[in-house]
Order: structure tokens, then sequence, then C-alpha cells
């Protein structure tokens, strides 16, 4: 839909390339190629965002549901007691 208006405002852009003699095909390719070009980047941008954003959310949701292991840093608290040996010692 925002490609369409983008095409509507740059009418005169492409009615200049065509005059110089661009192909039609050639115009349409460049319009793809741009509307690829910042689809890949605002998909970039949105995994990018969301990853950073779920951490500290995890974390917040993690200590309102009482998870026992999570600590109010975020620190996770060994399950091992010490003072016990692990199978792996014995």
């Amino acid at each position: 839909m925002l490609n369409l208006f983008n095409i509507r405002e740059r009418k005169y852009e492409v009615g200049v390339l065509t005059a110089i003699g661009v192909k039609k095909v050639k115009v349409a390719a460049q319009f793809a190629i741009e509307l690829l070009i910042v689809t890949m980047c605002g998909i970039a941008l949105g995994v990018a965002g969301g990853a950073v954003a779920s951490v500290p959310v995890s974390n917040q949701l993690r200590l309102l549901a009482g998870d026992p292991d999570r600590q109010p840093g975020g620190a996770v608290r060994s399950r091992r007691r010490h003072g016990r040996r692990s199978r792996q010692q014995l």
C-alpha cells in the first residue's frame, strides 16, 4: 500500500527516466529492489528490537510468576547445595 503512494509521488522521476530511454521494466525493477531493501531493513530492525526488549520482559515475567530460581537482579541461583558433592565428584 505504501509503495503505491511512493510511486505516485515519484511520477516525475519515472517520467524523466523513461524520457532518457530507460525501459519501463527497468524502472519497475528499481522500485521492486528499493522496496525489498526497505523491507529487509525494517525486518532487521524489528528482530533486533524484539531481541533486545525480550530479555528484560522475560525476566520481569519470571519474577512475577514466582520462579524460585530467579533472583531480583536476574541472576539464576544454583540448585546445588553447598557442602554436598555431586555424582561426578564421587
